[in-house]
């Protein structure tokens, strides 16, 4: 071949490959103003210290975040404190997803890659939100995640930006709890070992009390009635260990008590938790008068009632008869472990859990 004629191929060649490059872009990117990989998928990107109210609505709860002073707070739940790191996690994890790959446009393919428009039943995540002055500041569907060879081990995720017919896969992912506790700081824990005495109150009237004896067991204040059953009278006062909950209320939502435990604890300071009910759910609120982590619950949940976990409400909700039931013979106490545990570990371990058995272990709550 000559050096012409080689001139030519290669040149040729070159335009063929630059027209191709340009065909991939052009199907990339639906407008100069996207570059792939460049642009935010968060709208507000350039304004994230603007954003002053984010509502979420994901397939297991919906929640509105709004700024207040230097916090965030949850405007649908009472003002409840969000934890601050949570919202900032959101909004820094969001902006940092990058727009990638354009996808489909059609609206019943958006099912099938989770972007959806929220409803009854829909998989996607819907993130809307404003700037201080009231402005919308655009919203996201997020749907599911996409493991994909092309990007780093962020991964990548299908998402659409509201109000757009263009779906895409961006690169990262956003830091949406999937728990709805997630966005709050837990309960303060509350060692069962310090209650001394439980007093159950229902319509105003005492239906239960007992106290610890010089052996650590729980006896009825009053001999006459029937036993205390120990393992069960524990349970209520396991009910009070650290957790999350599985949602929040302003205490004023909450009709008249059903039902009021006090706990006593060591040197005469008490926490009350006061039982309801509201849309068929059990709610949870304290009073009390206490310092240490007991005070710490009174302080955190003032003015607020909590929905907390089956395994620590079916603790407060124990009937009269589960608490006087006669003790199974072999039963694990909820503060000790199983005889021959601890056989073998080494002098001075501890040999209690004085938070009691993990929910589901043998004695412990919701245990067999």
């Amino acid at each position: 071949m000559s050096p012409r004629a080689f001139r030519l191929l290669l040149l040729s060649t070159c335009v063929a490959v630059g027209a191709a490059i340009w065909l991939v872009r052009g199907d990339t990117l639906p407008d100069s103003s996207r570059a792939s990989g460049v642009e935010s998928v968060a709208p507000f990107a350039a304004r994230s210290a603007d954003v002053a109210k984010i509502a979420i609505e994901t397939p297991d709860y919906a929640l509105t975040l709004e700024k207040k002073g230097d916090g965030w707070t949850a405007s649908n739940r009472g003002d409840y404190p969000a934890r601050p790191a949570a919202v900032a996690n959101l909004l820094s994890s969001l902006a940092s997803m990058r727009l990638a790959e354009r996808k489909t446009v059609k609206a019943d393919l958006f099912k099938e890659i989770g972007v959806e428009d929220r409803a009854a039943g829909a998989g996607s995540t819907s993130l809307a939100f404003e700037y201080a002055s009231g402005a919308k500041a655009g919203g996201v569907l997020l749907g599911k995640r996409a493991n994909s060879a092309s990007f780093d081990q962020a991964g990548a995720t299908f998402v659409r930006r509201a109000g757009e017919a263009q779906a895409w896969l961006a690169q990262g992912a956003a830091n949406v709890p999937r728990e709805f506790s997630d966005w709050f700081a837990e309960l303060p824990a509350i060692p069962a070992t310090e209650v001394q005495r439980v007093t159950i109150s229902e319509g105003g009237r005492v239906v239960f009390d007992a106290k610890k004896d010089a052996g650590g067991l729980y006896a009825r204040a009053d001999a006459a009635e029937p036993a205390a059953n120990d393992t069960a009278v524990k349970r209520v006062a396991q009910a009070l260990v650290g957790t999350g909950f599985e949602d929040v209320k302003p205490a004023s939502a909450i009709p008249a008590a059903k039902r009021s435990v006090r706990l006593e604890l060591e040197a005469g300071a008490f926490i009350e938790a006061i039982v309801g009910e509201a849309g068929g759910q059990t709610f949870v609120r304290y009073e009390g008068n206490a310092t240490g982590p007991a005070g710490d619950v009174i302080k955190q949940t003032k003015g607020f009632a909590f929905r907390l976990p089956n395994y620590r409400t079916s603790g407060l909700t124990q009937s009269v008869a589960e608490l006087t039931a006669p003790e199974q013979s072999g039963a694990v106490p909820p503060d000790g472990l199983p005889p021959g545990l601890m056989q073998g570990m080494p002098p001075g371990f501890p040999q209690g859990m004085p938070h009691g058995l993990p929910p589901g272990f043998p004695g412990g709550p919701g245990g067999p």
